[in-house]
């Protein structure tokens, strides 16, 4: 979800920066997502990469995980500044405008997207292991059948 943030607040023009798990991850943020910058959670000095990648605060924030970088964001928000909670829903009727939002930011090739998929529901639990490794990219799917 936080790639699909970046890419909707690259198309509106602000500076972005993530946060991604790994040097990997990082240069998949920077590189293919198009974001000005990212922080690697991993690295001893996320703060200061943090504090590096933000020199004037931050206006907005998505927030997706919690915990200390969520904490160390908080303390660099700007005054006005906003923070999206990922997993919140709200707003359902608007579902149809935001679908046909990002169908066209999709269509225009300012939204892309990556997937790590498993085949076999045999190997669910090893999927669901690739979350906590970190080291799937993008959504990470498990295939169980073909399409019919």
């Amino acid at each position: 979800m936080g790639s699909v943030a970046g890419r909707i607040a690259k198309a509106k023009g602000a500076r972005v920066v993530g946060v991604a798990g790994g040097p990997e991850k990082c240069r998949h943020v920077a590189a293919l997502l198009g974001f000005d910058a990212c922080v690697d959670y991993k690295a001893g000095d996320w703060r200061e990469q943090l504090d590096a990648a933000t020199p004037d605060g931050v206006d907005v924030g998505f927030e997706n995980v919690g915990g200390p970088v969520m904490d160390h964001v908080l303390m660099r928000l700007n005054h006005g500044a906003r923070i999206t909670l990922c997993g919140v829903v709200d707003h359902a009727d608007r579902f149809g405008e935001a679908i046909e939002y990002l169908a066209g930011l999709i269509a225009e090739g300012q939204l892309t997207y990556r997937e790590t998929i498993v085949d076999g529901l045999e190997n669910a639990i090893a999927a669901h292991n690739l979350l906590y490794r970190g080291t799937n990219i993008g959504k990470l799917l498990l295939k169980v059948a073909e399409p019919a």
